[in-house]
């Protein structure tokens, strides 16, 4: 991306010593400070007083041109771009540069879907999903490689589900919710009773799962219905990886 292009879209104050033309600079990456390279971007914001120095030391070390700042360094020979929070703008930066993994639009040909699901025509499907009876997909979602939905899971819009992730019957998602590789939503709990004969019987699990707006699930985690009742779990609530 051009470097007068991030200055615009993070409403960057441009403070450089260095003779350079501005207009030819392009910046490749985003990484931080110890890591970057001349053609990658990166940020120095003390988050702490025991961090300050060690930070501010690998401002000028880093092999990084160009630096999001809060306020000018006069000796750093740097292109300082000051911004009110140059954490926020570094983020929003990443978010447009990142690499985003695709396989394409709409539906893929290997994708097994239900002739009763209702799947929005913006969503898209990857190789391998399986989309059970009376499962509602709804604008912008996208399904990655052998996601699997059994029936009646309702997913809202903009929702990211990665690849080998399973949605049990009966789980609704709202807006705007990301799913990690190899997530569970919505199996049965650990629920048994003791019996003579069998040692121990399963208990049905006949509650739903909600996870409310912008609900985000680690790889690997899982969330289990109630034996009765429903799981809920509430709006913009993030679950690390293994939870």
């Amino acid at each position: 991306m051009k470097l007068e292009r991030i200055i615009e879209l993070t409403n960057a104050t441009l403070s450089s010593n260095l003779d350079l033309n501005i207009d030819s600079i392009e910046i490749t990456g985003v990484k931080n400070l110890d890591s970057a390279s001349e053609n990658d971007i990166s940020f120095y914001f003390p988050t702490s007083k025991r961090a300050a120095a060690q930070n501010l030391e690998l401002a000028y070390q880093t092999k990084a041109n160009v630096l999001f700042l809060s306020k000018k360094i006069d000796d750093l020979k740097k292109i300082q771009l000051i911004v009110n929070n140059p954490m926020a703008s570094i983020i929003q930066l990443a978010e447009i540069m990142r690499f985003k993994p695709s396989f394409g639009s709409g539906i893929h040909k290997s994708a097994v879907i239900s002739s009763s699901a209702q799947i929005s025509e913006s969503a898209r499907i990857g190789p391998n999903c399986v989309i059970g009876d009376n499962c509602k997909v709804e604008d912008n979602c996208i399904l990655h490689s052998n996601v699997v939905l059994y029936p009646n899971v309702a997913l809202g819009k903009d929702c990211e589900i990665h690849a080998g992730a399973i949605i049990r019957e009966n789980v609704i998602l709202g807006n705007d919710c990301l799913i990690q590789g190899g997530a569970v939503i919505g199996g049965e709990g650990f629920g048994y009773i003791p019996d003579k004969e069998e040692g121990h019987r399963r208990i049905p699990h006949l509650g739903k799962v909600y996870l409310a707006n912008r609900v985000d699930i680690g790889s690997n985690a899982s969330v289990d219905r109630g034996t009765l009742g429903d799981t809920k779990i509430g709006e913009a609530t993030k679950l690390d990886s293994l939870v």
